[in-house]
């Protein structure tokens, strides 16, 4: 998971493997090292432990950009950054050929490349960077999901089976 912010899907996604009794989620996130909105890093550790998740969850101070180095393979990946056009590119350079089934990011309808930051800072347009992500990654479907503030399902054509993921 990258951006982890206060934990919430992360502690789903833990608690979703713990009643599976099989996975593990890593979270990144720059905690307070992010200038906006973020949570400290020693709070989320202790909510993931106060859970009785340490066995399915773990969080590290790493920049989203830099946590891909870290895998090989990953069977799911969230992304809960600051997204826009430049970074859903960014994010399917480094983790197409990596994600074995399903990549989730936040994000993706016209609705959310008009939120104030994205206008203020002028940010490349997520629907956009949509398109040339089809036309770049022919293996991969992405579908919208609406209303605002939406989100973006890619799923790998290959993996259209869920019993396909590692146990």
């Amino acid at each position: 998971e990258l951006g982890v912010l206060q934990g919430f899907s992360l502690l789903t996604g833990a608690s979703a493997l713990r009643d599976n009794g099989a996975g593990r989620v890593n979270g990144f996130d720059l905690f307070e090292a992010y200038p906006s909105h973020h949570e400290h890093y020693a709070a989320l550790v202790e909510r993931i432990r106060e859970c009785g998740l340490t066995r399915w969850a773990s969080a590290e101070r790493l920049d989203a950009f830099e946590a891909s180095q870290r895998f090989d393979t990953v069977d799911v990946l969230h992304v809960d950054i600051s997204n826009n056009g430049e970074t859903y590119r960014t994010i399917f350079e480094q983790w197409a050929t990596k994600v074995t089934a399903l990549m989730i990011l936040e994000g993706g309808s016209a609705d959310r490349d008009r939120v104030e930051w994205m206008i203020k800072y002028q940010k490349p347009s997520i629907t956009n960077a949509l398109e040339e992500i089809r036309s770049r990654y022919p293996t991969w479907d992405l579908v919208v999901l609406e209303p605002y503030p939406s989100v973006t399902v890619a799923v790998r054509r290959e993996c259209a089976n869920p019993g396909q993921l590692r146990p």
